[in-house]
């Protein structure tokens, strides 16, 4: 059985966007245009589109365009497209729709479209927690984790290196000893985003030694890892040391970023 869908609506909505968001009207005028040229009109302002022929690629890159552009106002048009073509039950929709919307700071929409999911990937969880950290929300993303791992979803260092930088924010230590036991056991503390993150919160919550123990313990560190133990120096009084370990990178040739440089020259002064 056919949908009836209005274009006219969505063509007018995101017509008005236009002066602002170009590319994203033109990939609405294109998407609606293609429905239009692949299925017979019933008169001019209805449609009517068999199931069986949707093919929901030119309306997932509509929307992670709108993502992109923070068009918050075509992509709930895209959400509407999506529940009548009956793409809300596809979990990579579903994820582009999570996306869109914390992207565009609508975490309660992407929340709710998260609840509402049938099936969740790794990367629904993924993009969730890491939309929260982003926006400060650490708590909803400490609640959310808690609940990823009591469901027993298999964790990634993505989700870990999320949910150890919301305990940064919130300077939870006990939470981030928890998140490094699990590390450990999954073999993802040796990961530059999981090691970096741990170093991180260890160094802001003016434990350097354990910083210093995972930084070690780390086979390959990057320009940003060097710039966390950095910070962590500067940050609990250690010039010195923090002077030492510019001068280890620069022996070792590894790229520093500009804020390391630039605390590095205001400590030399000092």
């Amino acid at each position: 059985m056919g949908i009836r869908f209005n274009y006219p609506a969505i063509y007018q909505c995101t017509k008005s966007l236009s002066a602002v968001c170009s590319g994203v009207y033109l990939a609405a005028r294109f998407f609606c245009s293609k429905w239009n040229h692949n299925n017979s009109l019933k008169d001019k302002w209805l449609a009517r589109i068999d199931r069986n022929l949707i093919d929901a690629f030119p309306l997932h890159e509509l929307m992670q365009l709108c993502a992109k552009r923070r068009s918050l106002l075509v992509g709930k048009s895209c959400h509407g497209l999506a529940i009548h073509f009956g793409l809300v039950a596809d979990t990579l929709t579903c994820n582009i729709l999570i996306n869109l919307y914390t992207k565009c700071g609508q975490h309660d929409c992407a929340r709710y479209v998260f609840d509402a999911m049938a099936a969740r990937s790794i990367v629904s969880w993924n993009t969730m927690i890491a939309g929260y950290t982003r926006s400060g929300e650490d708590v909803q993303a400490l609640k959310l984790f808690s609940r990823m791992h009591r469901e027993g979803t298999q964790l990634s260092e993505f989700t870990l290196s999320s949910t150890i930088c919301a305990c940064a924010a919130k300077y939870a230590i006990n939470e981030c000893r928890q998140l490094h036991t699990i590390a450990l056991k999954l073999a993802l503390d040796s990961n530059n985003f999981v090691g970096t993150a741990i170093l991180d919160v260890y160094a802001k919550c003016n434990m350097i030694k354990d910083a210093c123990w995972v930084f070690e313990k780390m086979p390959d560190k990057t320009g940003v890892t060097w710039s966390s133990l950095f910070a962590g120096y500067v940050q609990n009084g250690l010039h010195e040391e923090a002077l030492c370990l510019f001068r280890s990178a620069q022996r070792e040739g590894v790229e520093l970023t500009e804020f390391t440089l630039f605390q590095s020259l205001a400590h030399v002064q000092v």
